[in-house]
């Protein structure tokens, strides 16, 4: 054990650790499939810490909950474990690519964000009370009700004192109105310090928009086929490659081969023929919420194979006979 995996905190259960981990990898490299709740597999702690990105308030969320339940202290050691465990000066300092270092960042922000919800389950009672006068969680509380009585006038519903805990509006509805007045106020504060250099400004501006695109390119399914499999430049290249080669952007991203089917019917056909790679499966699955295949052995392959060649054969045998003696 090297000292940087040693604990200060008292031992908690490290499958709360694994989960957090996973889930933070999951969130920092595939949004998609964790917010279409389209993940194989989904495990509690998903839904758990993507209900809090949703309730941002942990007054809101712990309203159902008991201290037991949510084991708020356990998880904030263990987001404080995980930026000394996997977040060391050479994870930061090595990479030379920056998808690669921004995709740290994505993780340590949502690791920021799950800390920053358990420290106010530790120092606040686990109930939604606006009379409650503790600083981080009144803050969320406040801002909580703000963006909720908005979303209500803009869909014509009376938010109330005495209404104002009713599930009026949907947790996407808050979240997105939460964003969008986060974000606009992150622009404010860019736009005054660019206050006095127009140039600097547009450049900014050009900048962010880069970044809209680009992340709703990476969460948008296509409508129609990039390249068409039976048009590909080189006729040699095999179906799993050529489908990695044009459909990896949007790997792990929910897009399944059956909708990469509807949209190139004869890569998928061409794909079957052959014994797909795990790869495919785990980053392309069959259907929504279908399973990715278990890692095998080059002997289970073998014997999977050759299950198959059987399983042909024995189609063909019995078509054969069919022809031979028809009914």
């Amino acid at each position: 054990m090297t000292e940087n995996d040693k604990s200060p905190h008292p031992s908690y259960d490290n499958t709360l650790k694994e989960e957090t981990l996973n889930f933070l990898k999951l969130w920092a490299g595939e949004p998609g499939n964790l917010l279409k709740e389209t993940l194989p597999g989904e495990s509690k702690d998903a839904t758990f810490s993507l209900d809090r990105q949703y309730l941002f308030s942990e007054t809101i969320f712990l309203a159902d909950r008991n201290a037991e339940e949510h084991q708020a202290r356990e998880r904030k050691h263990i987001c404080e474990d995980i930026a000394v465990q996997s977040f060391p000066l050479e994870r930061i300092f090595a990479p030379t690519e920056i998808d690669e270092l921004e995709q740290s960042f994505y993780e340590i922000s949502s690791l920021q964000t799950m800390h920053h919800n358990q420290t106010i389950s530790v120092d606040h009672k686990l109930k939604a009370d606006f009379n409650d006068e503790g600083g981080t969680a009144r803050l969320n509380l406040i801002k909580f009700f703000l963006i909720k009585r908005m979303c209500c006038i803009l869909d014509g519903k009376n938010l109330t004192i005495e209404t104002r805990n009713k599930s009026l509006v949907n947790h996407k509805e808050i979240r997105l109105k939460h964003l969008e007045l986060e974000i606009s106020n992150l622009l404010r504060e860019a736009f005054a310090i660019c206050v006095d250099d127009q140039v600097e400004k547009r450049d900014f501006q050009e900048r962010i928009m880069k970044r809209a695109l680009q992340a709703d390119d990476a969460t948008s399914f296509p409508t129609e086929a990039p390249e068409l499999y039976v048009d590909r430049k080189d006729e040699t290249e095999p179906p799993a490659k050529f489908l990695m080669r044009v459909y990896k952007k949007w790997a792990k991203t929910g897009l399944t081969r059956r909708s990469i089917g509807n949209l190139d019917p004869t890569l998928i056909r061409a794909l079957y023929r052959e014994d797909i790679p795990v790869e495919i499966d785990q980053m392309f699955p069959k259907s929504p919420g279908g399973r990715p295949k278990k890692s095998r052995s080059l002997e289970e392959e073998a014997a999977a194979r050759k299950k198959r060649r059987e399983a042909n054969r024995e189609q063909v045998r019995k078509h054969r006979e069919r022809k031979r003696n028809p009914q």
